[in-house]
């Protein structure tokens, strides 16, 4: 590779990508990212029904901005060309990179600006990862990036890529993980949309489909809606929000031209082992041995149960993370479905089914089934979150916030579980502030997912009367959190 970076990389293809740059662009010093959609381009560029790629940005966004915010990094999303349609993160690191044109609107493809990660994982079509002077435009020099293309999970048509920018933590291999499980995440998204409406999506001008009941997006919000943030940091997932309108265009210096299972407790039954007798399948258990599940508990720090009348029966993590997926899903899901949102697509079809079958010989004393092609129960199955979602979405916050009793899941690192979790909880912290009363916010911030948010506490300041001995509360912890 020749130039600067001809010494900073081992990979073959950020060398070749740099002798593309050379060959297309002649020097670093005469690439510039260019301006190339305004405002109401963007708009239109993720107008609803116009392309899959909206049907992904809720998750991506769910996945990734929180964490960028939290650690000061940039989430942004391109077209197929490399314009960025969408970025996201931490407010001062994204004002330093409008500098170096690093905004919506903006053309980062490789053709453009050279070897740089969205533009160059589109050209590679796989995840890339270019640090510092690696970067063929002198002004990307002080930030590293990592990027993934988006495909779509039935064409394999190039939709295209998602990218981290910022410090070294954006080189990291912590870095790439995380870009991979949220491109994983909402290549699922896409293939639940399509599975319910195969042309929907793909169909220019046709309304996007309506997601399924399982789906990890946000509500749609109306433009200029503040999306859902997340309380306190976020290892690994995102926050509930969809996104709202575009960022606004910079003007920067160059922009404006260039721009394991839980212990048994007593009292409850043991839910690991598989029971004695027939693999029930596909049918129905009969009548006789029924015991009614009226619910499905995975909120809080309690171990996972179903609920039974005055009976719990305590479930491995797994077993619970299957049963939300299929409570969620009534239409079902196929085995690379449940592969994918739980196992990351690592797990291979014998591992699904081996969990599904020991899943089944559980439920079966219980009156509940899973069926096949697709998995899916054989009865409705309510869930203490799905219950939560159901208050949030009737705009009883309150009911909500009582009925709320921690994250959920919280030990489960399954991508489509991080992201209903995430989803959730910003729900109802938005809620919460946006609608809530001075008691609403302390009930609030009475949860442990909420204790460091600041934001919280500035505002429950704020509703408290002026003699209120709960004030000098609130202002010790703003003083701990250096707000």
């Amino acid at each position: 590779m020749g130039g600067p970076g001809g010494g900073t990389t081992t990979d073959p293809q950020l060398r070749l990508s740099w002798d593309r740059s050379l060959r297309r662009l002649a020097a670093p010093e005469r690439c510039a990212p260019r301006l190339v959609l305004d405002r109401a381009g963007l708009h239109e560029a993720l107008r609803e029904g116009r392309a899959p790629l909206r049907l992904l940005l809720p998750v991506l966004d769910e996945l990734l901005t929180p964490l960028a915010e939290d650690t000061g990094l940039v989430v942004a999303v391109t077209d197929p060309d490399g314009v960025l349609l969408h970025v996201r993160g931490a407010a001062a690191t994204r004002r330093r990179a409008e500098d170096m044109g690093f905004v919506a609107g903006a053309d980062w493809s490789e053709e453009a600006v050279g070897t740089n990660a969205p533009g160059t994982a589109l050209v590679l079509r796989r995840t890339v990862t270019v640090h510092r002077e690696q970067h063929f435009y002198p002004e990307a020099h002080p930030w590293s990036c990592t990027a993934a293309p988006l495909l779509h999970p039935v064409t394999g048509e190039l939709l295209g890529a998602v990218d981290l920018t910022g410090g070294d933590a954006a080189a990291a291999p912590a870095a790439r993980a995380l870009i991979g499980a949220a491109v994983r995440a909402a290549r699922a998204e896409l293939a639940l949309a399509l599975r319910a409406d195969p042309a929907g999506p793909a169909a220019p001008g046709t309304p996007a489909p309506r997601p399924a009941a399982d789906t990890v997006r946000s509500p749609e919000l109306p433009p200029g809606t503040r999306p859902a943030a997340t309380p306190g940091p976020v290892p690994s997932g995102g926050s509930g929000r969809a996104p709202a309108e575009p960022a606004p265009v910079a003007t920067g210096r160059r922009t404006g031209t260039r721009a394991t299972a839980p212990p048994t407790t007593s009292g409850r039954t043991p839910a690991g082992a598989a029971g004695p007798g027939q693999d029930p399948g596909d049918r129905a258990p009969s009548a006789g041995t029924r015991a009614t599940v009226t619910a499905l508990r995975v909120l809080g720090g309690h171990p996972p149960a179903l609920v039974a009348g005055e009976q719990e029966h305590e479930l491995t993590e797994r077993h619970a993370e299957i049963l939300l997926a299929l409570a969620r899903t009534p239409g079902g899901l196929s085995t690379a479905e449940l592969s994918e949102r739980l196992w990351d697509g690592r797990a291979q079809e014998a591992t699904v089914r081996a969990e599904v079958l020991r899943l089944r010989r559980l439920l079966a004393p219980l009156g509940l089934g899973i069926a096949s092609r697709p998995y899916r129960l054989t009865a409705p199955l309510d869930s203490d979150a799905g219950q939560v979602l159901g208050l949030l979405e009737r705009g009883a916050h309150r009911r909500a916030l009582r009925a709320y009793p921690g994250p959920l899941l919280p030990r489960s690192e399954a991508p489509w579980v991080v992201a209903l979790r995430h989803r959730l909880a910003g729900l109802l912290r938005e809620a919460v502030l946006t609608d809530g009363s001075a008691e609403a916010v302390r009930q609030y911030l009475a949860l442990p997912e909420a204790a460091d948010d600041a934001e919280a506490w500035a505002l429950l300041l704020r509703l408290l009367p002026a003699r209120s001995p709960a004030r000098a509360r609130a202002v010790l912890e703003l003083e701990r959190l250096g707000a």
